[in-house]
């Protein structure tokens, strides 16, 4: 985990947990709509992460959940709002019992906060460890020279304008992911 995002977390389960155990003394009403408040009371979120092709967790309890979101990165807790966030690529980072971290590239898609559950739709994901860095490097170049070689002119028609969008994704996904196992992001 980060240098700067650990103490980060520990501070934000601390207040959480001093704001949840005050609420439960002062006999206020703890109510978040959950269906099922077994795995909040536990400091558990519920997560399911999934692409079109695999599913990566179901109904699995962790501790957090850092995800990618287009408006930077969100973390997600116990109780946290519900909420709809598209996602970037870039990596999330599930976070389990005793800090235990599980660490995913992702290259878009959409997370959903539930009061009771988080949802992770993937287009793709690939655990980070399982990245080939040459690999990586290879298909940068070869979307970088795809788009230098296309014309995003508009007289140059339909089809040209779409394969440098293609290509321009494909920068942007393999830059991201060479941040990722360069260590830079």
């Amino acid at each position: 985990m980060n240098k700067w995002l650990r103490p980060a977390l520990r501070t934000t389960l601390r207040l959480w947990r001093r704001q949840w155990s005050a609420e439960a003394t002062s006999g206020a009403s703890v109510s978040t709509g959950a269906s099922s408040p077994s795995s909040e009371e536990a400091g558990r979120v519920t997560l399911n992460f999934f692409c079109p092709h695999q599913v990566i967790a179901k109904n699995r309890q962790v501790v957090s959940v850092i995800v990618p979101a287009a408006s930077g990165l969100m973390g997600i807790l116990p109780n946290h709002v519900p909420t709809v966030a598209q996602m970037r690529p870039g990596v999330v980072t599930i976070i389990g019992d005793g800090g235990a971290e599980e660490r995913y590239f992702v290259s878009s898609g959409f997370t959903f906060v539930h009061p009771d559950r988080t949802d992770i739709c993937a287009v793709e994901a690939v655990r980070v460890s399982d990245i080939d860095p040459e690999e990586v490097s290879k298909a940068l170049a070869d979307c970088e020279a795809k788009l230098a070689s296309s014309s995003s002119s508009a007289a140059a028609g339909t089809a040209e304008a779409q394969r440098a969008a293609v290509a321009q994704i494909g920068v942007d996904v393999y830059l991201a992911m060479q941040g990722v196992v360069s260590g830079t992001r």
